[in-house]
């Protein structure tokens, strides 16, 4: 075995702020979170940035958690220590957090597009310079977005996942996980979900499933279908909004973008509508509309072109066309 020399040995950094673990100058260690080594003040920063949403649900080891400023859901193994896959904080400004934000940079300073969805994602004025930590979070609620969706299967509302290397590093970068959990429509059991079908611990086996695979360059649809009462945004490919339609809803307006634009999209009108979403399934409300967490009232204006400008309107594929911006 070849030993290394004193200059070579490996020295633990906190993956926040570099600061050193291991070795000269070292400072007090945290607990390991989200898989990464960590300094003890950056973990006692954050130590109250989730909010404990499921504990063990239906006797599974895990624990299921929202960030407090965000709302996005993380799985962590129980008696494991985890944070939020997208928000940083003020001291993340370690090394990997700065190559992460600086990918995202080039990536966006060769898309327009893309660009001008992430300073809507962060609340900038057009034009405004997007800091490294912004460029950063981007990043990552885009990869949790995309893992979402390829975990996507008919039948589940999904909960929550766990992305490797989310936050700091804006991408996954690891297969290490503690799973993609779902609830059942049928019957509420919560299950962990794997690619292909899922059979409810429950109700038994069902027919096979289907999945969506989120790529950030191909098409992707932002889409509006609406009740008499109720009307759901959402994202996702054809039979998705067919699916709604055969349900009873109208189709109102879809919009066609690459995936990466129509998810931050979709999330600022999230950020705009929370205070009127329902988040769970109200009387008169069609079955496709899952828990309502992305239903308003009918009477409340939206236009989907306010959030993707760019976007190619499509409604005419599913038997009905509007004007992309408001007469």
């Amino acid at each position: 075995m070849v030993q290394r020399q004193a200059s070579e040995i490996l020295v633990r950094q906190c993956v926040n702020c570099d600061e050193p673990l291991t070795g000269p100058g070292a400072v007090a260690r945290g607990p390991d979170t989200a898989w990464h080594t960590q300094c003890l003040a950056c973990h006692e920063l954050v130590a109250d940035q989730l909010e404990l949403m499921e504990d063990q649900p239906s006797g599974a080891p895990i624990q299921i958690y929202q960030c407090r400023r965000c709302e996005a859901m993380r799985s962590c193994r129980a008696g494991w220590t985890t944070r939020c896959h997208i928000c940083l904080d003020e001291r993340s400004t370690g090394s990997i957090v700065t190559a992460a934000g600086h990918a995202f940079l080039n990536r966006a300073d060769g898309n327009p597009g893309l660009a001008r969805q992430a300073r809507q994602f962060l609340g900038l004025a057009p034009g405004a310079a997007i800091s490294l930590r912004g460029a950063t979070e981007t990043s990552s609620y885009l990869a949790l977005a995309e893992e979402l969706r390829r975990r996507d299967l008919p039948g589940w509302s999904i909960l929550t996942t766990d992305v490797h290397g989310l936050p700091w590093k804006g991408m996954r970068a690891a297969y290490h996980s503690h799973g993609t959990w779902g609830r059942h429509d049928a019957c509420g059991t919560i299950a962990k979900l794997r690619l292909g079908t899922v059979d409810c611990p429950k109700c038994g086996p069902e027919p096979g499933s289907r999945t969506h695979e989120g790529r950030r360059d191909e098409p992707y649809l932002l889409y509006l279908v609406g009740t008499r009462k109720w009307q759901k945004f959402g994202v996702g490919d054809q039979p998705r909004v067919r699916e709604h339609a055969r349900g009873g809803a109208e189709v109102i307006q879809v919009l066609r973008a690459p995936f990466a634009q129509v998810i931050l999209a979709e999330r600022t009108l999230k950020q705009r509508h929370r205070d009127v979403t329902p988040g769970r399934a109200r009387r008169g409300m069609i079955t496709s509309f899952g828990q309502g967490t992305e239903v308003t009232r009918r009477r409340i204006k939206i236009n989907l072109a306010d959030v993707l400008p760019d976007g190619e309107d499509v409604t005419s594929w599913f038997g009905r066309s509007v004007p992309t911006r408001p007469l």
